[in-house]
């Protein structure tokens, strides 16, 4: 089945040789990063957000 037909193609898992670029997009994506801060320094104190 090709990926035209294939209605899965957008949610199927990545193939080894597609990791790489794909860990590359999300490190340069900023709002996937904002999304990882925001999640991970949760709980810290709202004067400390914007240094970090």
């Amino acid at each position: 089945m090709t990926s035209t037909n294939d209605p899965y193609f957008d949610i199927r898992p990545y193939n080894d040789e597609e990791i790489p670029a794909a860990i590359d997009r999300l490190i340069n994506d900023e709002e996937f990063i904002a999304a990882i801060l925001q999640h991970r320094f949760a709980r810290q104190p709202a004067w400390l957000k914007p240094l970090i």
